[in-house]
């Protein structure tokens, strides 16, 4: 699709962009791994959007972050306001991403101390290298015509909601409250939402499993009501 002020490319991978898509800003459902930055490159981009897969094994996930801010791309903070074409953004770069160094960190001492415990056998810890280094000198402002930028994308995320759903099943936040897709209304239940039953509930490969184990949950429902409306008819 094209805007007034550039051409914004939605692909599945990072390696459907060729020669015709350069100077767009492109939008992949790629990891930010070391080949998709690589791939990122063949062709100058104005802007490149990866999915977020997480850090992984040696920044297997992010790898393409650092390839990319080497060949000049800015990270910066949270954006705060534009004002006379100069986009701010918060001076918390470090701050956020100490924070998820230190949950990081915790995890990978956490699954340490059970290998240990149990007596397991693995190659010895690695030394953990923290990323907020790297963003020390992050830029709190930015002037949007001097640096060439005429296009943005805002990728805010979005909050479920359901204004349509007029039973009491929401919690203070406004979710379903469930448990494993149940919900406290007999016969409704959810599918897709984060964590359902498992890390991969609101992926596609994730659903097949938590269906199966819903549908189970919902043929004993069906069979019990039925056995009840039987029971009044005779």
């Amino acid at each position: 699709m094209r805007g007034e002020r550039g051409r914004v490319v939605l692909v599945d991978t990072i390696t459907s962009v060729d020669a015709d898509d350069a100077g767009a800003s492109v939008v992949a459902a790629s990891h930010g791994g070391t080949s998709s930055g690589e791939f990122a490159l063949v062709h100058p981009l104005a802007a490149v959007f990866f999915n977020d897969a997480g850090v992984g094994k040696d920044d297997a996930g992010i790898a393409a972050l650092a390839m990319l801010q080497a060949r000049g791309v800015r990270v910066v903070g949270r954006f705060v306001d534009a004002r006379g074409g100069v986009a701010r953004f918060a001076d918390d770069l470090v701050a956020t991403t100490a924070a998820a160094d230190i949950k990081l960190s915790s995890l990978l001492h956490r699954i340490d101390t059970f290998v240990r415990a149990q007596g397991l056998e693995a190659a010895a810890a690695e030394s953990f290298e923290p990323h907020c280094l790297r963003f020390v000198n992050a830029e709190t402002e930015i002037d949007l015509t001097r640096a060439g930028i005429r296009t943005v994308l805002w990728a805010t995320g979005f909050r479920r909601q359901y204004p349509w759903l007029k039973l009491p099943v929401f919690d203070g936040r406004g979710e379903i409250r469930h448990s494993g897709g149940v919900t406290p209304v007999s016969g409704l239940y959810v599918i897709g939402l984060h964590f359902l039953r498992r890390r991969n509930s609101s992926f596609i490969d994730g659903v097949g499993a938590d269906a199966m184990a819903l549908s189970e949950h919902l043929t004993g429902y069906v069979r019990r009501d039925s056995s009840r409306l039987l029971g009044a008819a005779s």
